[in-house]
């Protein structure tokens, strides 16, 4: 079986008139190895995130509310930024 990687996202080239998105969306997608590597750092990182967030001790901090909030906007940009690198991410 083959891995499936998807389209690279709009997002890369909307910034740029329409005669040069092509180009650069060429371009980044030839950085596709960094990009993946990129991917699974923030992948692990993100992961060890959500294992820290769920745990038992982290509600008895005073200031978990705080925390949490903290934790829920790293988590909303990790996978943001995770869905602009799936391009590079091959899947099985």
């Amino acid at each position: 079986m083959q891995a499936q990687q998807k389209p690279l996202s709009l997002e890369w080239t909307r910034h740029l008139p329409e005669n040069e998105r092509q180009a650069f969306a060429e371009y980044v997608k030839s950085c596709r190895p960094v990009l993946s590597r990129l991917y699974d750092l923030i992948s692990e990182k993100h992961n060890s995130l959500e294992k820290r967030t769920s745990t038992l001790e982290s509600y008895t901090s005073p200031s978990w509310a705080y925390q949490q909030a903290h934790f829920n906007g790293m988590d909303e940009f990790a996978r943001r930024v995770l869905e602009l690198l799936e391009f590079a991410h091959k899947t099985p």
